[in-house]
């Protein structure tokens, strides 16, 4: 039962987000060459890396991420478990409960990853990026991918949130990240649209070298949880002058594939950015 399970629904969510990323990504990387936000600096290096940490990264884990969660949603239907499926919710009530839940879980663990240091090192191979653009979102360790695949599959079964939402969510949740990592130029109802998602507007400005924005804007589909928790930042006068990557943090090394992967495991732990409060100087 477990095995077959597995086998089934290791290629079933997989497939669904990639494929939907794979028709996403190259409408972004048009919209980035037709309407840049920030200017392009060609480097055919950068991209090249980029694309094999993507296909180390994304491709053999990421994709892991939505398949194990998909898995833990079929054995926790099959036997019974999940707290959504021991109360009588009609069934687009425990959807919509379930998708919440699932943004929710990326929410929390996302702060987690920024404010314990061990995980820090790993996440902040996704913020070395000082380019942002489409690419970023693929950007990530794989030991971080595992960990975060660990989380939501264990929410998942905890829950019972159906197979069904779980593709859905872990779908959208890519293919906006996609979008919100883009170089393109701000839509002019992004202001409204960010009082329900999270936009690139508002999510760029996570990826600032200021410590005080940095620590902000961590949902990955709802804003509202920002919001709820405090972590909401408004884009401040001059946001379209920001620098991208972690130059508070004095990141400066090489950005190579090999690096990139060994760069959690080889430098001293740092503490993960703390918003300012009364002195810059003493930002890490």
């Amino acid at each position: 039962m477990i095995e077959s399970a597995y086998l089934v629904g290791l290629p079933g969510a997989a497939s669904v987000a990639w494929l939907l990323a794979v028709a996403i990504a190259p409408l972004m990387v048009a919209l980035e060459l037709r309407c840049p936000a920030r200017p392009i600096r060609p480097d055919g290096l950068r991209w090249c890396i980029a694309f094999a940490l993507t296909l180390f990264g994304s491709c053999l884990t990421r994709a892991l991420t939505p398949s194990l969660a998909l898995v833990s949603a079929t054995l926790s239907s099959q036997a019974g478990f999940g707290l959504l499926g021991r109360l009588d919710f009609p069934p687009w009530l425990a959807a919509v409960i379930g998708l919440l839940v699932l943004d929710l879980t990326a929410y929390a663990a996302h702060v987690g990853l920024h404010k314990v240091p061990m995980l820090w090192r790993l996440h902040r191979v996704h913020h070395g990026d000082e380019q942002l653009d489409a690419s970023t979102e693929l950007r990530h360790h794989p030991v971080e991918t595992l960990l975060v695949a660990a989380v939501i599959g264990t929410v998942v079964a905890t829950v019972g949130i159906s197979a069904t939402a779980v593709t859905a969510m872990l779908s959208v949740q890519l293919a906006l990240g996609l979008w919100q990592h883009a170089n393109i130029c701000p839509l002019p109802f992004e202001p409204a649209l960010s009082l329900i998602l999270v936009t690139p507007t508002m999510h760029q400005l996570h990826h600032a070298d200021r410590a005080d924005l940095h620590d902000s804007n961590f949902a990955a589909v709802f804003s509202l949880w920002d919001r709820m928790f405090g972590t909401f930042r408004h884009p401040p006068p001059g946001a379209t002058e920001l620098k991208f990557g972690l130059a508070a943090e004095s990141w400066h090394r090489p950005q190579t594939l090999v690096a990139l992967l060994v760069s959690p495991f080889r430098s001293r732990p740092t503490a993960a950015f703390q918003p300012l409060k009364s002195q810059p100087e003493t930002m890490i």
